[in-house]
């Protein structure tokens, strides 16, 4: 008999810790995208959620993800957020193996 083994627990915790120290492609595209207002925050959500190895289509890790992005500060205007996520993008790109 084979168990599914359900996918972990979206926490905000998790969220931040990506958020502090992103995947190169969520540093790279994502985060610049939704600084520079090209990307909507739901778009960024979904790019959370795949860092955190959590499927985007099932189980309502998205809108966790949404709801916990909202509640560290995140939302529409990118501007309030454009000096920290320009340090993370900045710090990224310092630490590539592709600079």
């Amino acid at each position: 008999m084979s168990t599914v083994k359900s996918p972990p627990k979206v926490t905000p915790a998790m969220v931040q810790r990506v958020l502090e120290d992103p995947p190169y492609w969520l540093s790279s595209c994502y985060l610049p995208a939704y600084q520079r207002g090209r990307y909507t925050l739901e778009v960024l959500a979904y790019a959370v959620t795949a860092a955190l190895g959590c499927s985007p289509y099932d189980d309502g890790a998205v809108d966790e993800v949404l709801r916990i992005l909202r509640a560290l500060g995140y939302g529409e205007d990118v501007s309030l957020f454009a000096d920290s996520l320009t340090n993370l993008i900045e710090a990224s790109e310092r630490s590539s193996v592709w600079t």
